[in-house]
């Protein structure tokens, strides 16, 4: 088999949390520093094949991630390459959007209900926010740069403990050190949104920056607006701005195929696979090992329940 030439590789330091689940259950967590390829997603669509990083790659960090690619078939859960663990994490379908044409032009490929509801969403959103303004704080507001990011994090952060994630542990500084992602947005590759409703922050979104492709890494809203649809309305926003401003050709909301909004949004679909490459060391055994065994144990528990309901 044949593959396409070989893609130069980008990478940055990033720190990843690894997560043992049974269900909704979550058991623990472990942060591993990583390096994490940076190269966007559907730069490898078309046959490229799974970058294998070397041994010093390693130097520094806990763990190479590959957080997502597109596959075309099954993958090997746990395999031995290169004298490294490598260990695919989560399968799941990639939801992007591609900025091609005019936002008009890109609304018609929704369907007629997805297009009234989110103009419908919007309508009433500036309606009651008082207006479309951002210097007004009211609409989206963009944060680019180190500084800006701070005081995006002043509105992010408490919101993010309003939402279901940040509920559960799962907010936005949980995920994603502070620290790190003001030094991300110093080097250009990450930017904060906030949509602001009669001057108070109703939704966020943090975005990453790979080549020409903006990847939604987190969002939230507070549940207090959750009448006016202020996630959608955001991403409505978002895009539109996108399209009109050019120089992103994708705009990526990751994997998710729970969340009916990814679907309704995207125009491109792709299986993907999350991957991470450990050293071959017993540690590091022991954690692959023993999250694969409680994924297996979840899946056998879940064709139990539904023989016993049959």
């Amino acid at each position: 088999m044949s593959f396409p030439p070989p893609l130069p590789l980008d990478w940055v330091r990033k720190t990843e949390v690894f997560t043992f689940y049974f269900g909704r259950l979550r058991i623990g967590e472990i942060r591993l520093r990583t390096r994490q390829l940076w190269t966007p997603f559907m730069a490898f669509v078309g046959g490229h094949p799974l970058p294998v990083p070397d041994l010093a790659q390693f130097d520094g960090v806990d763990a190479v991630a590959i957080a997502g690619f597109p596959v075309s078939g099954p993958s090997e859960p746990i395999a031995v390459v290169g004298g490294m663990i490598r260990y695919s994490t989560f399968a799941d379908t990639r939801h992007l959007i591609a900025i091609q044409g005019t936002f008009a032009r890109y609304l018609e490929t929704r369907s007629r209900n997805t297009r009234q509801t989110l103009r419908a969403n919007v309508r009433v959103f500036r309606k009651v926010a008082g207006g479309s303004v951002p210097g007004e704080h009211a609409g989206l507001t963009r944060f680019q740069g180190e500084s800006a990011m701070r005081e995006f994090y002043s509105y992010a952060i408490p919101l993010s403990r309003k939402t279901w994630q940040g509920k559960k542990g799962r907010g936005l500084t949980d995920l994603e050190p502070v620290d790190e992602i003001l030094q991300m947005a110093a080097d250009g590759v990450a930017s904060g949104y906030i949509l602001f409703c009669a001057g108070r922050p109703a939704a966020f979104a943090l975005c990453h920056l790979q080549g020409t492709t903006l990847a939604v890494s987190q969002i939230g809203y507070d549940p207090e607006f959750s009448e006016w649809s202020p996630g959608s309305t955001l991403l409505f926003l978002l895009l539109e701005s996108l399209f009109a401003e050019g120089g992103v050709s994708f705009f990526d909301l990751m994997e998710g195929s729970l969340w009916p909004y990814k679907s309704s949004f995207a125009n491109v679909r792709h299986p993907s696979v999350r991957y991470f490459y450990f050293p071959n060391r017993l540690r590091w055994w022991a954690l692959v090992l023993s999250h694969d065994l409680l994924k297996r144990l979840e899946s056998l528990a879940t064709r139990l329940l539904r023989r016993a309901r049959n």
